[in-house]
């Protein structure tokens, strides 16, 4: 979904206008890759996940911040996020694990 939104502000070529270090599904493998320093950047990924990083909800999100994105698209852009359990299954993990911090 967050690749759709980069093609949106950019195009189907948005790849030409940007670096893109790496298209990740692990929002741990992002945070860890920000944290290294090996690359600066910035990651893009659902609020929801973004303001549970810089809150300190998600191991390793320490240190970040929220950048808002521009409010000048028509029509506005919205991205909703989801996250699906079967039942009892938040009950077999900690309370770090990203379905019971996410939930």
């Amino acid at each position: 979904m967050i690749a759709d939104v980069v093609e949106r502000w950019y195009g189907t070529d948005f790849r030409t206008h940007l670096q893109v270090v790496a298209e990740i599904d692990d929002i741990y493998y992002g945070l860890a890759l920000l944290r290294s320093e090996m690359t600066q950047g910035c990651m893009l990924c659902a609020r929801s996940i973004g303001e549970a990083a810089v809150a300190g909800r998600l191991p390793g999100g320490e240190g970040f911040r929220l950048v808002e994105f521009a409010d000048d698209f028509d029509p506005m852009l919205q991205l909703v996020s989801g996250v699906f359990a079967r039942k009892g299954e938040r009950d077999t993990y900690d309370a770090s694990h990203p379905l019971n911090v996410l939930w």
